[in-house]
């Protein structure tokens, strides 16, 4: 699949933190016509230029502000400093709780590198920054692993700041180049990986995922999901068995439709089934 190369200015201000999310504002707005948008009137126009949101691909950062929840936010917190760092853009203030932020050196130059946006609008994008040697408004018939490893997703994925998390619809350069990155920084326990416990841990109610045990921010979404319906630990299995959320084993090809063919529980003992790296989700919207 053919990707677009736009050039731009990333923003933070007045936005939610968060260690993959950043909005993006492009220079010449015709480019936002290669993507199929699912709602014309969130496309960008000469006449209403503005930033807009990008899913950054094949990471998952910490989640800092997921429906009023946050993972452990000193961690979670270092994530989003260091995708921050890497903009360039330096945060001047948050607000009082870490929800928003309110100044910040905005408007870094840069670029994304884009096949198709999200059932939200979201342009799916590498983000790029300095000097990349790519034309705007360049069609790229391929990715190729020169690029992906120039990129922020990259970067953020082998410095050990996000778990790498894979879609049916990631491009296979993309996956491969950004599963190694993760794969040596998991061997050397960078950042996160110091610290991980999705494989299991002891659930003991939402302070856990909350101030204690670093997860997946996939399963720490679908936990707070899940502590927001019971208070009850022995709910959780047959919770888990009512949840549909599809995804294909990579090494084997398998797949799966349950939320419990994903998590298991045992007792208070619950975590993945499979490594983050061998998983392909499903895209909802």
């Amino acid at each position: 699949m053919p990707s677009k190369v736009i050039k731009g200015t990333y923003h933070v201000k007045n936005r939610s933190p968060d260690g993959d999310s950043i909005a993006f504002q492009a220079a010449n707005t015709a480019n936002w016509d290669f993507f199929d948008w699912s709602r014309d009137f969130r496309k960008p126009t000469p006449e209403k230029n503005r930033p807009i949101q990008l899913r950054i691909e094949g990471i998952d950062s910490l989640e800092t502000h997921y429906e009023g929840f946050a993972q452990p936010l000193a961690i979670a917190k270092s994530a989003t400093d260091a995708l921050l760092r890497a903009f360039g853009i330096p945060v001047l203030t948050y607000n009082l709780n870490f929800t928003k932020i309110v100044t910040a050196g905005d408007s870094v130059e840069g670029a994304i590198v884009a096949a198709d946006v999200d059932g939200y609008d979201r342009p799916i994008a590498y983000a790029l920054l300095g000097d990349h040697g790519l034309a705007d408004g360049a069609e790229l018939p391929a990715l190729t692993d020169a690029i992906v490893e120039m990129t922020i997703n990259y970067k953020l994925a082998a410095e050990g700041l996000v778990y790498p998390t894979f879609y049916t619809t990631t491009n296979e350069t993309g996956l491969a180049a950004i599963s190694r990155a993760a794969a040596a920084a998991i061997e050397d326990k960078r950042g996160i990986w110091a610290f991980d416990r999705s494989p299991g841990f002891q659930f003991w109610g939402p302070r856990t995922i909350l101030e204690e045990a670093v997860i997946l921010p996939k399963l720490f979404r679908r936990l707070v999901n899940f502590c927001e319906e019971s208070d009850d630990i022995a709910n959780l299995g047959q919770w888990l068995t009512g949840k549909r959320d599809p995804f294909t084993v990579i090494s084997t090809g398998q797949r799966f439709q349950k939320l419990s063919d994903l998590v298991f529980v045992n007792g208070r003992e619950v975590g993945l089934k499979f490594d983050p790296l061998d998983v392909m989700f499903r895209p909802t919207s």
